[in-house]
């Protein structure tokens, strides 16, 4: 169940130590890349789960939110495209935290900064925006099946088509910040 009321629209990205709180709160800390381009954002499709997000994953100890982003793209999209990123600071648009049902908890290991392992109950979700320069790069070589630069339109039509929930649920809460900060058309 994703809860209310976090919203920190465009704020500074959080420290080390305060991922580190999240994570002690028992909550995984994940990143959400907003990629854009000509105010349109990046939507990707994972045959192998047969359904569109945007490229995101795990903020490993130690790790800072843009380090994160950097990576995550450049494993998930390729490093070609990930270069970019590095002179992007990237803008937290938003956050949200996910609890898990009591059946999912400790879905994956997690540990704080300082080794001691903690019971997973669910996953914080940073939502980064950093706009690029060049929307191109060889889809054939990322983990997705499809990519879409979509504006609003295309994003909503595309949302409609996620059949899990939560997904779902995330999906659509960044496209309306985006579309609400004037990120996307």
């Amino acid at each position: 169940m994703f809860k209310k009321g976090l919203v920190t629209n465009m704020a500074p990205l959080p420290t080390k130590k305060e991922i580190d709180q999240v994570r002690q709160a028992g909550f995984r800390p994940t990143v959400v890349a907003c990629l854009i381009y000509k105010k349109k954002v990046l939507l990707v499709f994972k045959k192998k789960y047969h359904h569109w997000l945007m490229p995101q994953g795990g903020v490993e100890n130690q790790e800072t939110l843009k380090e994160a982003l950097v990576r995550e793209v450049k494993e998930e999209l390729g490093e070609k495209f990930s270069l970019q990123l590095k002179q992007v600071e990237p803008i937290l648009l938003t956050q949200d935290e996910l609890d898990f049902k009591e059946a999912d908890f400790n879905a994956r290991d997690l540990f704080s900064d300082n080794g001691q392992e903690i019971e997973m109950i669910g996953k914080h979700y940073y939502f980064l925006v950093a706009r690029v320069e060049d929307a191109s790069f060889d889809a054939k070589k990322s983990e997705f099946d499809r990519v879409v630069w979509a504006n609003f339109k295309k994003a909503q039509q595309i949302i409609e088509s996620v059949y899990l929930q939560n997904k779902k649920n995330i999906l659509q809460k960044s496209i309306d910040v985006l579309k609400e900060q004037g990120l996307i058309e």
